[in-house]
This record gives C-alpha cells, sequence and structure tokens, in this order.
C-alpha cells in the first residue's frame, strides 16, 4: 500500500507506533464487536453505533501499524475511510460509508429518543465490522484474547 496519497491530502501524519498500542486498538475492536453482537436484539441502533466503533478501532490499528495516524475531529472519518479504500480496496470504502450511515443514524437523528435502526441494518453492520476485525487480525497477525 502507497501512503504517500493518504499523507498528500493531509488525513493523516506519520507515525512510529508499537506493537503494543496496534494491540490495544485491535482488543478495544474485538471487545465493541462483542458487545455489538449481545445487543443485536434489543437494542439495534447501540449494536449499530458499536459496530462502527469496532470497524475504526481495527482500521485504526492498521493505519498505525502501517506507520500512519488519521488526524483527529471532524476529518478522522474520511481519513480512515480513505484507508480502508487504500489497504482493501473500494469495497471496503463503501462498507465503511455504510458502517457510518447506519452506525451515526441515531446521533444524527433530530430525535435521537426516537430513532430506531433496522435490525437488518444492525446486523449487516455487525457482519461488516466484524469482516474488518477479521481482517485487521490477519494482517497484524494478532490474536486479542477477548474473540
Amino acid at each position: 500500500m502507497d501512503a504517500a496519497p493518504l499523507l498528500e491530502g493531509g488525513l493523516f501524519r506519520p507515525h512510529r507506533t508499537t506493537r503494543r498500542q496496534t494491540s490495544r486498538r485491535l482488543q478495544a475492536a474485538v471487545r465493541d464487536i462483542r458487545d455489538a453482537r449481545r445487543l443485536l436484539r434489543t437494542d439495534p441502533a447501540w449494536a449499530a453505533a458499536l459496530a462502527l466503533q469496532g470497524a475504526l478501532q481495527a482500521l485504526r490499528a492498521l493505519a498505525f501499524h502501517a506507520g500512519l495516524r488519521p488526524v483527529a475531529g471532524s476529518r478522522e472519518e474520511d481519513a480512515v475511510t480513505r484507508f480502508a479504500g487504500a489497504a482493501f480496496g473500494p469495497q471496503a470504502q463503501e462498507e465503511v460509508a455504510f458502517l457510518l450511515r447506519v452506525g451515526q443514524a441515531k446521533r444524527r437523528a433530530a430525535d435521537p429518543a426516537g430513532y430506531r435502526v433496522a435490525p437488518e441494518d444492525a446486523a449487516a453492520a455487525v457482519a461488516t465490522a466484524e469482516r474488518f476485525v477479521r481482517q485487521a487480525r490477519q494482517r497484524l497477525s494478532i490474536q486479542p484474547t477477548l474473540w
């Protein structure tokens, strides 16, 4: 993967990481996915939000491993989406966009208390996030104990 376009766009900065830092991000991702799976039946909106966080944590772990740190703030989501595309291809970029749409829907709703995420959308979000975590584990060869 060529990191130059990501650095040139200002969405990332060079980052020296440790194995522990990437491992901790991946462990957080695994924990979020586990909790999302558990919440699917009772609270699909919360499950989708946790699935999004799990996928973002896994992608951050890969970015750290690649020597990149996404910018913080409002542009971080765009940075991680672009990183997914660079690391896994255009389909992954679309999958992250789906996770952002579903996982943040409740937060963006005019009345978050009354907003509902369809159970099938939440299940698809969890499955997509699980795939990102699995791919990150394979690329990093880290086996978190929480899975």
